[in-house]
């Protein structure tokens, strides 16, 4: 549950009475000037508004907004509702996130409430960058966990009072769609199995068993938590249009080195190959905080059901003598062998629609002069 403004400021006028009439004040000194700080910050982010437009510490995003611009795209898109899909499980017991915002609150161990005023704020901003510049409808589909729901009521909450771009939301239980989701695994993924890949599906690979789950749906935009939209996302939307008949995914090109060390045995063994090089001479990998799902194509290809069983994953991970971060291969790094494998099924966008602060390479650098989205990577 999450705690009321009310609740707070009651609390900490309690512990502050407490405090002093034990005459215990100089033992909490630290503990309570960290909570008034903590209680400021809270009280700010309540009433101020959720978008700032004068971001001065931000050299990228300084004066982006002189004024609002209207997407040409709009008039073409007229009636549309844009689907986005958005990832956010276990975000009220996070013990990983929370760890590194671990204070003591007047002798009370505080994390919870700490990660998840700054995880609130996170996914509430990532929806606002969007509502603010989005000249269509946008219905978010939030895939969660029962014990997460107050705090996404929450957020969608706050986002509601200043939002004035139209929306609602579907917040999905994923322990109430897993076996939903296996069963029609079952039906539309010959021979694979189950037992095997259940945990890694739901754990790695979520967002691209969902064709099967929005099966009346036909494209999706799949964003995370880290991306600030600072253009129309029907312009991204428009990207759909421009799919080849076989394509199944949209995403954009690494602009780090983060596959260089996993593709380095392949490139020591085949001296020609510019696995997990930077462009122009290289190729990075598939960036997967962003995608565009063209949900119809990926129900219907052969060839993404057939990679999506795990017997079919470890002979291109043999093939590329690929290193992967983790036992089974993470989601951004299958879709990175999937792309070199076969790359007629991916679309890939323009680097402005996920622009990385961190960039290992000057090739991306002209992505800067137009930027539409923003990994901001905590």
């Amino acid at each position: 549950m999450v705690p009321s403004f009310n609740r707070i400021l009651s609390f900490l006028v309690s512990r502050l009475l407490f405090i002093f009439f034990l005459r215990k004040w100089k033992r909490y000194t630290s503990a309570f000037f960290m909570a008034c700080v903590i209680f400021i910050v809270y009280i700010h982010s309540e009433r101020t508004s959720l978008v700032n437009f004068d971001i001065e510490d931000d050299l990228i995003y300084q004066q982006i907004f002189k004024e609002k611009r209207v997407s040409a795209l709009a008039s073409l898109k007229a009636g549309i509702t844009v689907h986005v899909s958005m990832l956010l499980l276990f975000i009220s017991n996070d013990p990983h996130a929370s760890a590194k915002y671990v204070f003591i609150l007047f002798g009370i161990q505080s994390d919870f409430f700490i990660f998840m005023t700054l995880y609130i704020t996170s996914a509430k901003d990532t929806i606002m960058w969007i509502l603010v510049h989005s000249t269509a409808p946008i219905h978010f589909h939030i895939l969660s966990d029962s014990n997460s729901v107050a705090v996404i009521d929450t957020i969608m909450t706050r986002v509601e009072r200043r939002a004035d771009c139209r929306f609602v939301y579907t917040t999905e239980l994923i322990d109430h769609i897993y076996d939903q989701l296996l069963d029609h695994l079952k039906t539309n993924v010959p021979n694979l199995k189950i037992d095997a890949v259940k945990d890694h599906v739901a754990t790695q690979m979520l967002p691209l068993v969902l064709p099967w789950h929005y099966y009346n749906q036909d494209r999706m935009i799949f964003v995370s938590n880290n991306i600030k939209f600072r253009a129309d996302i029907v312009e991204l939307y428009e990207h759909f249009d421009r799919f080849k008949p076989q394509q199944g995914i949209g995403l954009t090109l690494l602009q780090d080195a983060k596959f260089a060390a996993a593709f380095s045995v392949h490139r020591y063994l085949q001296p020609h190959s510019n696995l997990g090089l930077s462009p122009p001479h290289g190729w990075p990998g598939f960036n997967t905080e962003l995608m565009l799902l063209n949900l119809k194509e990926m129900r219907q290809s052969h060839l993404f059901k057939r990679y999506l069983d795990l017997e079919n994953q470890f002979p291109i991970l043999t093939k590329y003598d690929f290193k992967s971060r983790n036992v089974l291969p993470q989601m951004d790094e299958w879709l990175t062998l999937v792309g070199v494998e076969k790359p007629e099924f991916f679309f890939t966008l323009p680097c402005q629609w996920n622009v990385q602060q961190i960039m290992d390479s000057d090739a991306f650098e002209y992505c800067r002069s137009d930027i539409k989205a923003m990994a901001f990577n905590s």
